[in-house]
């Protein structure tokens, strides 16, 4: 379990550095739209047609694009069919076709409740107008980066970023901020009440205000407002945006609902929710087959670890199956294995949707980074896998991190020779693990 923790502390600094990469990217475009503002303006005194260059714009790009035509959007997840789907691979037991159904049936249910939302927000704010091909809805399936909602506002050198994010890391950054007196240096921040509801204002060095107003229980509302003159414009902005509306497409009205219940019974459960357009209660309990899913898959992976690995035996009492609704820790296996003095020690485990996946698979499909200390490529079992000496480490330790589609399954060896790791890797049936998860 400490491993985990340590696991789930990484990713949510991963998690944080991503949620600020999101914002840095809604920082640039006000900014660009603030440059092409003052574009604008050059050109009026300068006596340059706006439509003159737009025109010129246009041709350079049909130009570039040739014969280029515009794509249709893609259709939308059929919830009843990825359901319908899920019911009958958890009947035959195959829970990695369902563990896959259900999690692009909670995608699209979140797309559902985020186009709803999206509904809510007003067409123009502050008597800004919005540009409905600007408007974003994205469900990643994390459940700590979830659903964002995303509408762009913009008029009179005015901008308006709008976001309602239903993201339990985000809320919580918020909330940290708003009970410590936030304040850095070059920014300015107070806590403020907009609607009945606590929210964070701040004013940074690129006189942008942004109002966080965190409601429900993990969800948020940010308004980014540049080229506004004071913070009484962003409130009057702010009361535009129907909180409480949101609040309750995002809550679960039901006040009784059991968690102690079988795949199958969610499936059908979430079946119902949905035909009766209760489609947060149908998210609910798309969430709870999920861990159940998530829990027999992590039982099976345990049945096919070997009770003795390279001579040592599996220390009683510390195999774990963790499943979760963070997405990214959904499926958690670990098995110990310890000499009777614990002078040797093999930890393996096995994490979906690990955040780590990103890095192993840039060193395997990167020449250049094999040849970094301590680092080298390894195959187990027909797989690719990266091979590690941790430096300075007394006893010796070595990692071998093997990555396949959404699943990273990691080998921890304590005191062991180059020669024994690889001898004991070849022993654990990796390739009937990813059959499981894959």
């Amino acid at each position: 379990m400490k491993k985990l923790l340590s696991i789930l502390t990484f990713s949510f600094v991963l998690l944080f550095i991503a949620n600020t990469t999101v914002y840095g990217q809604f920082d640039k475009f006000i900014k660009k739209k603030s440059k092409d503002a003052k574009n604008a303006a050059v050109n009026s005194v300068l006596g340059v047609e706006e439509d003159e260059n737009n025109n010129q714009q246009q041709q350079n790009q049909n130009s570039n694009n040739g014969n280029f035509e515009k794509g249709q959007k893609l259709t939308p997840p059929d919830i009843n069919e990825l359901i319908t789907s899920a019911q009958s691979a958890y009947a035959q037991e195959q829970y990695s076709n369902a563990r896959f159904d259900i999690k692009e049936a909670l995608k699209g249910v979140e797309l559902e409740i985020g186009y709803e939302i999206l509904a809510q927000m007003p067409e123009s704010a502050h008597q800004l107008s919005s540009n409905p091909e600007n408007d974003g809805v994205v469900s990643t399936g994390v459940g700590f980066v979830g659903l964002m909602v995303s509408r762009y506002y913009e008029g009179s050198n005015k901008q308006i970023a709008a976001t309602v994010g239903n993201n339990a890391m985000m809320s919580g950054m918020y909330g940290m901020m708003m009970n410590s007196g936030y304040t850095t240096r070059g920014t300015q921040a107070k806590n403020i009440t907009i609607q009945g509801y606590r929210g964070n204002l701040s004013f940074d060095e690129q006189s942008t205000y942004t109002l966080v107003v965190p409601f429900a229980q993990s969800s948020v509302l940010v308004l980014a407002c540049s080229g506004f003159a004071n913070e009484d414009e962003v409130r009057q902005a702010a009361e535009e945006f129907n909180i409480k509306a949101y609040e309750e497409l995002l809550i679960d009205d039901e006040s009784d609902r059991r968690t102690d219940l079988t795949g199958d019974v969610y499936l059908k459960t979430a079946s119902s929710k949905y035909s009766e357009k209760d489609i947060e209660g149908c998210r609910f309990e798309l969430q709870n087959a999920l861990i159940d899913v998530d829990v027999k898959i992590g039982k099976m992976v345990l049945d096919m670890l070997p009770d003795e690995l390279a001579g040592l035996k599996v220390v009683e009492g510390q195999d774990e199956h963790v499943a979760t609704t963070a997405g990214f820790a959904g499926v958690y296996v670990t098995r110990t294995y310890a000499s009777p003095d614990n002078s040797k020690v093999i930890e393996l485990s096995l994490m979906d949707d690990s955040p780590m996946m990103a890095m192993v698979s840039s060193f395997l499909s990167n020449p250049l980074l094999s040849g970094m200390s301590g680092q080298k490529s390894i195959k187990i079992d027909g797989y690719k896998g990266m091979y590690q000496v941790e430096e300075g480490s007394t006893p010796s330790a070595t990692d071998i991190n093997i990555p396949n589609n959404q699943s990273l399954f990691s080998m921890h060896f304590v005191n062991f020779s180059e020669r024994e790791v690889n001898d004991a890797a070849n022993q654990v049936p990796v390739g009937k693990i990813f059959d499981v998860t894959r």
